[in-house]
């Protein structure tokens, strides 16, 4: 996956004199990619909801929208770099879909709101 992003080099560096960097590095961003999912499941109500899941939500389709732009998608077309053209294109997808599912969220939260407010009223 380095290589795929271009860093290979830079921490084969950091590996062959004996830095942790690199292994942390991938369990940060394993661990970053596991919250996006558990927002995604508790965004869907396959788990349970999360806190700040609106919020959550929103954020995490932000970061890969800002990813498949301004991040790198634009200058990769550019390039013609067509591997992380395919990446952002990728991350524009997942981004979409998260900002699908918050936007779905929000309306569901409204109409259940409305639900019960009338039974209330009632």
């Amino acid at each position: 996956m380095f290589r795929a992003v271009g860093i290979e080099a830079d921490m084969r560096e950091l590996a062959t004199q004996g830095a942790a960097l690199p292994y942390i590095l991938t369990l940060i961003t394993c661990a970053a990619f596991a919250v996006f999912g558990l927002y995604g499941l508790s965004g869907a109500a396959d788990i349970r909801r999360l806190p700040l899941l609106r919020a959550g939500l929103v954020s995490i389709s932000v970061i890969h929208v800002f990813r498949a732009t301004l991040y790198g998608g634009i200058g990769a077309v550019v390039d013609g770099d067509t591997v992380q053209i395919v990446f952002a294109a990728i991350a524009l997808l997942i981004g979409m879909g998260y900002a699908h599912g918050a936007l779905a969220h929000a309306r569901a939260q409204r109409r259940g709101r409305g639900a019960a407010a009338a039974t209330v009223a009632l």
